[in-house]
Parts: structure tokens; sequence; C-alpha cells
């Protein structure tokens, strides 16, 4: 199985949001997951920062989001959703940053 569709799945996100999360429309992920196109570097590495995934943990089969952030579901300006990103990305980083001074 596609990891897209892997990540996706066990992360319970429909092909819409995937590509909101992607900036692309819903065929593109269709098309990712079917593998019929290759899935560009920085639209795998929005998906992995809106859940919080290290690429690491993606090499490794792990799938599930690392990072919880509420936020509005429903009419979330493009701009905020993309601090969403910014901030998982953010937390991710100052994660790593406490384990390496431990």
């Amino acid at each position: 199985m596609n990891s897209v569709k892997k990540i996706r799945e066990s992360n319970g996100l429909t092909q819409e949001k995937v590509a909101k999360i992607m900036g692309v429309k819903r065929e593109m992920v269709s098309y990712y997951e079917s593998n019929t196109r290759e899935i560009p570097v920085t639209n795998l590495q929005k998906l992995l920062n809106f859940l919080g995934i290290k690429s690491e943990d993606l090499k490794k089969g792990s799938y599930e989001r690392k990072i919880q952030v509420a936020y509005r579901k429903h009419n979330i300006s493009e701009e905020n959703f993309n601090q969403v990103i910014w901030l998982n990305r953010f937390v991710m980083n100052l994660s790593e940053i406490k384990k390496i001074n431990e």
C-alpha cells in the first residue's frame, strides 16, 4: 500500500482533507495513492508537518499523528491553515532540541 494512503487512513483523513493540507486537488491525492503520479517532496512534507510525523518515523513505518493541535475545522483560512502546519513543525523541532539537551 502507498505511504500517502497509509498515512491518510492511519490518521482518519479523507482524500479531500489531505488535498487541503497539501494545497492540491483531491484527484491529485488519488493519483499519489495509486502511484499514477509521484508525490513531490514538498507536498509530502506538508502532510508530515501537519500531522507531526518525522520523515524518520515514516521510514520506520510509523504513520500515526504525533502532535495534536486544536483548530477550527470549518471555514479555516489558508493563512491559518499554514500556521497550523508551521506550528506543528516548530513543536517537532523544539522536541528534538530538548532531546539533544537531555
